[in-house]
C-alpha cells in the first residue's frame, strides 16, 4: 500500500489535533513502540496500517506530511549505535512493525566507519531517508488509532 491509496483527508482534524496535542512529548523507544502495538489488541489489528505523521497536516493535502516505515533496523551514521529506519511512501501493517521491531533486539550492526555495534530495544529508533547522517532524522513521540489506521507523531531529533 502507498501513502496515495490511504483515504485520511475525513479525520485530517482528529489527526492534527494528535500531532500538536504530541509536541511536546519524549522519544519513545523501539520496546515502547512495540509494546504499544502489541499490547492494545483489542483496538489495534495486525492488519491496520502504520503511518508516520512527519510534520503538522494543515493544508488540505494530507498525504503530504504522511509516511510509511517497515522499521527494519540498521544502524544509523547519525550514531552508529543507535537504530535507523528508513521511511518512504510505502505503507506497512502493524504485523510488519512489530516483527522488525523484535527483531533488532541485540542484533549486531556494522559502523559506517567500522566497527560492531549492538541495538538496544531501549533506544529510540531513528526515522531517516537514508542511513547516513545527512537530511532529516526524526523519532516517534506518540502513537494513536483513527479509524483502523494507526498513526505514529513524529518530531525532529537533536541529531
Amino acid at each position: 500500500m502507498q501513502v496515495e491509496d490511504l483515504n485520511c483527508s475525513e479525520h485530517l482534524v482528529e489527526i492534527k489535533k494528535f500531532y500538536i496535542d504530541s509536541r511536546e512529548n519524549d522519544e519513545m523507544s523501539a520496546k515502547k513502540i512495540r509494546q504499544y502495538l502489541t499490547q492494545n489488541v483489542s483496538t489495534i489489528e495486525k492488519h491496520y496500517p502504520v503511518v508516520l505523521v512527519m510534520c503538522n497536516p494543515l493544508s488540505g493535502d494530507l498525504n503530504s506530511p504522511l509516511r510509511g516505515c517497515d522499521f527494519y533496523c540498521d544502524s544509523w551514521r547519525g550514531s552508529y549505535n543507535y537504530p535507523a529506519a528508513k521511511f518512504s511512501t510505502v505503507i506497512y501493517d502493524v504485523e510488519t512493525v512489530v516483527k522488525n521491531l523484535k527483531a533488532m533486539h541485540n542484533k549486531t550492526v556494522s559502523g559506517y566507519k567500522g566497527g560492531e555495534y549492538v541495538l538496544d530495544e531501549e533506544d529510540c529508533v531513528y526515522l531517516v531517508q537514508v542511513f547516513s547522517s545527512a537530511g532529516l532524522s526524526t523519532t516517534v513521540v506518540d502513537i494513536c488509532v483513527i479509524d483502523g489506521v494507526v498513526y505514529l507523531a513524529t518530531k525532529d531529533d537533536m541529531y
